[in-house]
């Protein structure tokens, strides 16, 4: 009856693991780890155009900023420049202060085509392509 309670200990100890080194032939495996990919870095979105870049540029200038005008327009010493939409008008005056200085920005407006004021920051987003400054494209 002893070997019969002891038979189950035996093959519990016939199933137990065990351990053995590898032998000198084996080649341990070697696990690769995957280089770590960069997550993209987010660029933050510029900031809003604003109008107050325009003052004091020449007309070439803020043509490269804005892109070809839809009218141009001047009279004597005064120069005017509209870019539009079916939104809205913005509209660039320049001055020339004397016949030896050139065209200079002074004023910026935004009207809707009907002729209400609107806000210039708003008008600009829907004038520049992807409301940015082509300079930002």
């Amino acid at each position: 009856m002893k070997l019969i309670k002891l038979a189950p200990l035996a093959l519990l100890a016939a199933c137990g693991g065990t351990t053995t080194e590898p032998s000198a032939t084996q080649t341990p495996v070697e696990t690769v780890v995957p280089e770590p990919v960069p997550a993209e870095i987010a660029q933050p979105a510029p900031p809003p155009p604003n109008a107050e870049r325009l003052r004091g540029l020449n007309p070439r200038e803020v043509q490269a900023l804005m892109g070809e005008p839809s009218l141009g327009r001047r009279d004597a010493n005064v120069q005017a420049m509209l870019f539009e939409t079916n939104a809205c008008v913005f509209e660039v005056i320049f001055y020339e202060p004397s016949d030896d200085q050139h065209f200079e920005a002074t004023e910026t407006n935004a009207r809707t085509r009907r002729g209400s004021d609107v806000d210039r920051t708003e008008c600009l987003m829907k004038i520049l392509p992807n409301s940015r400054w082509l300079d930002q494209q």
